[in-house]
């Protein structure tokens, strides 16, 4: 298929995505500066360091005598933003306590911007193994910025585009077989460990010891890191500051209802509590194991694309993972620009090859997105289709693009 055609007006079209997102960031800009956004908890964990106070760096009551300062026009909060990073994350965040609350807003979304130009040109490398024309990897970034988990990643002030250039570089990494210096880049996405831990494991369960070997060193580093910002007694008792935050109504975290994973579809339709978390563990356990085994038998097997294993590691986290939000989905990226530019080419065929690009046009299909949180504040309806993108990713992962499986499935079909 000839896509040379479209592409004026793919590009006419991410621009004007990219014009609804600035639009919409624009229009909630005072309140943004104003302290609104998730912004507020980094910046109050930075300004905790700065007081030399890491020992309360989780102290409900210093948290939210700090948001006073310059939050204190936020009328939707009784309480703090709560700071829900290890503590080693709040180092990242210590310069930006030096200057006011807007500015540092200001400097940390212009920075992530920045950030996404280099995630388009790492991904542009890892599609073929070489940096490809400039116009190329601005198109990747065009599609970053039209993206709606990334544009609300920005009006959120999260740290999901930091995650997405660590998962980028794990991959690069990997993909060069440098397993060691890959499982340092992963062990630093550890400040969302609900999501780097699962990639860890299914890349564990594919026998790779030296990248094991690099995350675990990685991992003990980061854990010395926080002990020193804020002291044994505060670091150990990090994992129950989160389970005390999860028991909390009024802590200002998410509802089940806009999570866009598998525990939200399940509470949809009435099965929820701590039978469904366990059938949830046991479905988030055997999938990844799966996806392990897949992958490993499509390496040992076939010839497969390297990112197609490391994109359905990505899918199966996010569709299976206890809590996350649509910044989370930034990690998407990863597929869609390092297998959508091969199968829009034509480099794959069937129903894998038509189920991934439809659903490819849903993710990036970002009013959409933006009509279903401002109108109905609910996001479980993307998980039927992180399901379909999951199983289209699965005969790309045993073979170059899903091609050779894909006859070969075909064929069966018929001698039935």
């Amino acid at each position: 298929m000839d896509i040379g055609k479209f592409k004026p007006g793919l590009i006419l079209c991410l621009s004007g995505f990219v014009l609804l997102n600035a639009s919409l960031l624009w229009q909630v800009r005072d309140l943004l500066f104003a302290g609104y956004s998730d912004f507020a908890s980094f910046y109050t964990g930075g300004k905790i360091l700065r007081q030399h106070e890491g020992e309360r760096l989780y102290d409900p009551r210093l948290q939210w005598n700090i948001q006073q300062e310059f939050a204190s026009r936020v009328a939707i909060r009784h309480g703090p933003l709560p700071f829900i990073r290890p503590p080693f994350e709040a180092l990242l965040f210590l310069p930006f306590a030096y200057v006011s609350y807007p500015r540092a807003y200001a400097i940390w979304t212009i920075l992530k911007v920045c950030i996404l130009f280099a995630i388009a040109f790492l991904l542009d490398k890892t599609v073929d193994g070489r940096g490809r024309s400039l116009p190329k990897v601005l198109l990747g970034w065009l599609v970053s910025l039209a993206y709606f988990p990334l544009a609300f990643d920005l009006r959120q002030g999260q740290d999901s585009v930091l995650l997405l250039l660590i998962f980028c570089l794990a991959l690069q990494s990997l993909q060069k077989g440098a397993d060691f210096r890959s499982g340092i880049f992963l062990a630093l996405g550890l400040f969302k460990f609900t999501l780097t831990l699962p990639v860890f494991f299914v890349l564990l369960l594919r026998r790779k010891f030296r990248f094991m070997v690099g995350f675990l060193i990685a991992a003990a580093v980061l854990f010395g890191l926080s002990i020193l910002v804020s002291g044994t007694a505060t670091a150990l008792a990090y994992p129950k500051y989160l389970w005390t935050l999860n028991q909390s109504a009024a802590a200002g975290l998410t509802t089940v209802r806009i999570m866009p994973n598998l525990r939200a579809l399940f509470a949809q339709f009435g099965f929820a509590g701590s039978g469904a978390n366990w059938v949830l563990g046991g479905v988030a356990l055997i999938a990844l194991l799966a996806t392990a085994l897949l992958w490993d038998f499509g390496e040992r097997h076939r010839r497969p694309y390297f990112p197609a294993g490391f994109s359905l590691s990505i899918v199966v986290t996010l569709l299976t993972s206890y809590y996350i939000y649509n910044y989370d989905l930034s990690l998407l990226l990863i597929p869609i620009l390092t297998l959508g530019p091969k199968i829009l080419l034509g480099e794959s065929h069937g129903w894998s090859r038509m189920l991934f690009l439809s659903c490819l046009g849903l993710l990036l299909c970002t009013p959409l997105y933006w009509f279903m949180l401002l109108r109905f504040d609910r996001s479980d309806w993307i998980a039927p289709i992180l399901l379909l993108l999951a199983i289209s990713l699965t005969p790309m992962v045993v073979t170059e693009l899903g091609t050779m499986l894909g006859s070969e499935i075909l064929a069966e079909c018929r001698k039935l």
